[in-house]
């Protein structure tokens, strides 16, 4: 608690830098947009070991599905097509769900995440547990690690949240914390998810015209 008071105040004074800089007209909230999703998918691929050219099937899967849409069987499909892994898998996976349950699991989901009874339990643990949970579920047959990371910024921009900038140092804890999440301790993981939040913040707040630095 102590460590998340103290990054309290540099966060706000970077959201305050950024918000001057669309201000002034030294970044358009376009081309800030744009920064951020590159610098997701890049960090994505980076923590996961993809090539580099797994950045631009990441970036189609965020546009396959409209922001305000709820992550249900259609949106899983419409990410694993643009991932390149096919849609929902027919057969058996050691560790997922069973290939009949998908549908019912992933829309169970998505009333949840949709759920007024969420209102009580903080943006970051909402979007920790959904990527998480698509993990457990497994709906494609490969690759489910990049579904649960476009779950993730789909989840976090259906709140209203930055999305995170993940860097290969990252590995390791994201292993952990979905392990402990298997034991339903989500804190760890909300920690990596704060993390990089907040490196994504960081980023954001040096982008634009050195001339507005303070």
């Amino acid at each position: 608690m102590d460590k998340l008071l103290r990054i309290a105040p540099a966060a706000a004074l970077q959201e305050r830098r950024l918000a001057e800089k669309l201000a002034s007209g030294a970044i358009t909230a376009e081309e800030l947009r744009l920064a951020q999703e590159a610098a997701w998918a890049s960090g994505v691929a980076a923590v996961l070991g993809l090539p580099a050219e797994a950045t631009a099937r990441l970036s189609a899967a965020r546009a396959a599905v409209a922001s305000a849409a709820a992550p249900g069987p259609e949106a899983v499909d419409a990410w694993g097509m643009a991932l390149g892994l096919g849609p929902r898998r027919t057969g058996p996976l050691a560790g997922g769900a069973p290939p009949e349950f998908l549908s019912g699991r992933l829309a169970d989901l998505a009333d949840w995440l949709g759920s007024g009874g969420l209102a009580e339990v903080r943006p970051l643990a909402r979007a920790a547990l959904a990527f998480a949970r698509v993990q457990d579920v497994a709906p494609l047959a490969a690759g489910n690690d990049q579904l649960a990371h476009v779950v993730l910024a789909h989840v976090l921009g259906g709140l209203g949240l930055r999305l995170p900038r993940f860097d290969a140092s990252d590995a390791g804890p994201l292993a952990a914390a979905r392990e402990a999440a298997g034991r339903f301790d989500f804190g760890p993981l909300g920690l990596v998810l704060e993390n990089a939040t907040g490196r994504m913040l960081a980023e954001a707040a040096g982008l634009g015209s050195p001339a507005t630095e303070a």
